[in-house]
């Protein structure tokens, strides 16, 4: 299973990493705006990825390529809901949609409705629990 993890702190990155790596080959990306492309360009592929681990919250830095993209500052919500446009554009059936996990420390109400009304599968809190996690990939077909 192909898996992206996105996450702009690079412990968190390599846990899920570490976590990940039995079930599939991961890629480990620092920002929304570079993840929503190597998305797009898997899609382009026909090698989508079927899981996905996105961060809420991601700081930004000031680099040339997020220079360069419209949507640099682009956070896990808008992440997603791109994803999500992205796929319905493509004509990608339900049942072949990436699986998406929010992975962040926030757990408020309103931002987990809002996770679920563009479309996350399944919205873990940090810190990270290998055994819930592990009880979530079963999930995945």
């Amino acid at each position: 299973m192909k898996i992206l993890i996105v996450d702009d702190d690079p412990i968190v990155r390599e846990i899920l990493n570490q976590m990940l790596k039995p079930y599939g080959e991961c890629t480990k990306i620092d920002s929304g705006a570079k993840a929503f492309v190597e998305y797009t360009n898997s899609i382009k592929s026909g090698s989508p990825y079927k899981l996905i681990l996105l961060d809420i919250v991601m700081h930004f830095n000031n680099n040339d390529f997020l220079d360069s993209f419209s949507d640099q500052n682009m956070d896990g919500i808008l992440l997603l809901d791109k994803i999500r446009k992205l796929e319905d554009e493509h004509h990608i059936p339900a049942e072949d949609r990436a699986y998406i996990f929010m992975v962040t420390s926030r757990n408020d109400e309103e931002t987990i409705k809002m996770a679920k009304h563009y479309g996350c599968n399944e919205y873990i809190t940090k810190p990270l629990d290998k055994t819930h996690l592990a009880s979530l990939l079963q999930k995945i077909k």
